[in-house]
């Protein structure tokens, strides 16, 4: 075992790891600085401040909550690179402000989360350092989110915002706007021909999947801005995904016959549409797999 020369320590989906088994790895594992605890069911906020340095995954993890954000940019001071994605019942634009004052920070993932708005996005952007951010799947960012954080964060290399429904050509035309006099292109990702045609880009903005109509829009060869057509946002990783079933919690209140608020083929529809969605999987690991 690496012991106390550990860098790195992913610990995807285990189920069975808890406050113990962590506390042994924090006293024995003095120079950790990457740690993946997504989806590990039984950690809690104290566990994560016990070992997280620079870079930390804790991406599907509902004990994961503003108030955990918060400890965490006061505590691990050289935090660079934050993955929060799918964290939708504890994190809200408290977070935001909270990640605004952490000074290192510099990759953000905080995708499919029901709650971020605009609001949280204007002060997060006032960060003004960040070269990375992906919001695929947020359902309360707008047009006014994007452009703030464009305006505002000029190092910016990636936005991802596919998915996004709120998302129109307003965001596009405002981001042309922005980044024409800047030294590196902003790239607008809606569909990627491949890895390697992201790789010689300078800056991305994705915005597949949302209201965006490209064809509507007079776009040409600009100094500042690509546009790229690839989208990673997957439908049932969405925080709304229900609603756009056209399911609601109604629906599951039991009556006579099993279920009331079914009509036709409805049950046998969900039933396909969720059968292998279990609690315990790691569902990023689903998005990277549908989109290889």
């Amino acid at each position: 075992m690496a012991g106390a020369r550990l860098r790195k320590l992913v610990l995807r989906g285990c189920s069975g790891v808890t406050s113990t088994g962590l506390t042994k790895v924090a006293t024995k594992c003095r120079l950790l600085a990457e740690l993946s605890v997504s989806d590990c069911l039984q950690i809690t906020d104290h566990d994560v401040l016990l070992l997280c340095q620079e870079e930390l995954d804790l991406s599907q993890n509902k004990a994961v909550t503003d108030v955990a954000i918060g400890a965490i940019c006061r505590c691990c001071t050289k935090l660079r690179s934050l993955n929060i994605s799918g964290c939708h019942l504890g994190i809200t634009d408290k977070s935001c402000g909270h990640l605004s004052r952490s000074p290192w920070l510099r990759d953000l993932k905080m995708t499919y989360l029901g709650q971020v708005t605009d609001s949280g996005l204007g002060t997060l952007a006032c960060h003004g350092q960040l070269k990375s951010i992906e919001l695929r799947g947020c359902p309360q960012v707008s047009d006014t989110g994007v452009l703030m954080l464009v305006e505002l964060c000029r190092e910016l290399e990636l936005l991802d915002v596919s998915g996004c429904d709120l998302v129109t050509n307003e965001a596009v035309t405002g981001c042309l706007s922005i980044v024409t006099e800047r030294p590196h292109k902003l790239t607008l990702v809606s569909m990627c021909e491949n890895a390697a045609a992201q790789q010689l880009l300078d800056m991305r903005l994705a915005v597949s999947g949302t209201s965006v109509e490209l064809e509507r829009l007079p776009l040409g060869p600009s100094k500042g801005l690509d546009i790229s057509r690839f989208s990673r946002c997957v439908e049932h990783l969405r925080p709304d995904r229900m609603e756009r079933f056209g399911i609601h919690e109604d629906v599951f209140m039991e009556g006579e016959d099993g279920f009331d608020g079914y009509e036709g083929d409805g049950e046998n529809h969900v039933a396909r549409e969720f059968e292998d969605f279990l609690e315990n999987d790691d569902v990023l690991m689903k998005e990277a797999y549908e989109l290889s």
